[in-house]
C-alpha cells in the first residue's frame, strides 16, 4: 500500500487489512514523503505483520509501487490504496483462487463504490472470463487497482509498472500481463472503492483518460498490425464508452460491425483462440452493447424498432443470450446461471 498524505481514511484502510480471515501475510506500507499525519498514524499500529517503509522524498505512485515490488517478500501481491476498504474474506478468496488456478497470473473482483462518507453508491461488476477480459483490455480497464492480487514473479518478468503512463500505470500493467498469461475476476464484491474529490482517479481524471487512450491504441496496434487503428478505436469507444445523446443510424451499425469483426478476427488469431465458443461469446457481448446503445439514443419508438430490426439483420444475434446478458447477467446469480446455459 503506497500512501501520500492519506490521513483521512488511513486507519480504516489498515484495520480492514488486519481483520482479514487469512492472516499469514506481510503488510508492506510505503509512505511516499507525506507532509500530513500519515507517518504518525502508521506508527500508532502495533502488529508484527505491518512493515513500514518511507521514501526520502515524494517520488510518485508508480516509482513507489515498483519499490514495493522489490521489497515485498511474498509470492502473491495484493494491492491496496489508502482510502479503500477490504471485505474480511478478500485475501483468502483470491489466494485460494490463485493456488487452484496456476495458469492465472492475476485475479481481481467486483467492487462496491462508496462516497467520501463511506456510503454505498453502486456495485460495479466486471467480466470474469480470461478471454473476455483480454478483449476488454484492448480498449478499457477492467480491474480496480485495489481489488487485484497477482503473482509477483509474473509482474517482475514483464518489468513491473511502467513510468511512461503516469496515472494509468495499472491499466498498462494489466494489458501487458494479459498478453502472456491469463487473468480473471471473481464474481463477488470484495472491496469498497472510495470515489471522492481527493482521490487520484478524480484529481488526475483528464491525465488518466489521456494515458488510457494511448495504452488502448498501443494495445490495438499489437493486435491489428496494419489495420487502421483509429477506426477500430473509435468504434470500440462508441460501444463501450459513456452513453451519449449521439445519434445512431444504420450506417453506424454497419461500420461498428465491420470494424469489430476485423478486430475480433485478429484478436483470436493473435491470442490463438481456436475454441469457436470464444469469438461467439465476444460477439454476444458486442451485439448486446449495440442493442443497449440503440435504447439509449433519443429517438421515436418507431425509429428504435427500425434500428433493432436492422441490428438483427446485421449481427444475426442469439436473442435469448442477448436478452439474458442485457437484463440478467449483471447479478451474481445471473452470471452463474448464464455460464451454465451459454
Amino acid at each position: 500500500m503506497p500512501v501520500y498524505n492519506g490521513e483521512n481514511y488511513l486507519s480504516e484502510a489498515i484495520l480492514s487489512i488486519l481483520n482479514q480471515t487469512f492472516s499469514a501475510f506481510e503488510y508492506l506500507i510505503i509512505d511516499d514523503g507525506s507532509t500530513d499525519n500519515t507517518w504518525e498514524i502508521l506508527n500508532s499500529f502495533f502488529d508484527h505483520r505491518i512493515r513500514i517503509e518511507k521514501n526520502k522524498q515524494n517520488i510518485g505512485i508508480t516509482k513507489t509501487l515498483n519499490r514495493g515490488l522489490q521489497l515485498a517478500r511474498g509470492n502473491y501481491i495484493a494491492r491496496m490504496d489508502a482510502d479503500d476498504i477490504f471485505f474480511p474474506e478478500r485475501l483468502q478468496r483470491q489466494k485460494t483462487f490463485l493456488d487452484e488456478n496456476v495458469n492465472i497470473a492475476m485475479v481481481g473482483s467486483w467492487i462496491e463504490k462508496i462516497d467520501k462518507a463511506g456510503r454505498k453508491i453502486e456495485t460495479i461488476t466486471f467480466p470474469i472470463d480470461p478471454y473476455l477480459l483480454s478483449w476488454r483490455l484492448l480498449h478499457t480497464n477492467t480491474f480496480v487497482h485495489s481489488a487485484v492480487m497477482f503473482r509477483k514473479d509474473a509482474v517482475l518478468c514483464i518489468g513491473g509498472y511502467s513510468e511512461n503512463y503516469k496515472y494509468a500505470e495499472d491499466y498498462d500493467l494489466w494489458s501487458r500481463l494479459s498478453t502472456r498469461w491469463e487473468i480473471a475476476n471473481l464474481p463477488i464484491v470484495l472491496v469498497k472503492w472510495r470515489s471522492w474529490k481527493g482521490g487520484l482517479s478524480t484529481t488526475h481524471a483528464k491525465s488518466q483518460e489521456k494515458a488510457a487512450i494511448q495504452i488502448a491504441k498501443r494495445n490495438m496496434a499489437y493486435v491489428l498490425g496494419e489495420y487502421p487503428i483509429e477506426s477500430a478505436f473509435e468504434c470500440l469507444k462508441y460501444l463501450y464508452g459513456p452513453k451519449s445523446a449521439k445519434e445512431l443510424g444504420t450506417e453506424d451499425i454497419d461500420r461498428l460491425h465491420q470494424n469489430v469483426e476485423k478486430l475480433l478476427d485478429r484478436f483470436c488469431h493473435k491470442f490463438d483462440h481456436k475454441n469457436e465458443a470464444i469469438p461467439k461469446a465476444i460477439r454476444v457481448e458486442i451485439a448486446t452493447h449495440v442493442f443497449s446503445y440503440i435504447f439509449s439514443i433519443p429517438c421515436s419508438k418507431i425509429e428504435k424498432m427500425r434500428l433493432v430490426l436492422y441490428w438483427v439483420k446485421i449481427f444475426k444475434p442469439n436473442l435469448l443470450r442477448i436478452f439474458s446478458t442485457f437484463f440478467f447477467k449483471r447479478t451474481l446469480i445471473g452470471t452463474r446461471i448464464y455460464r451454465v446455459f451459454s
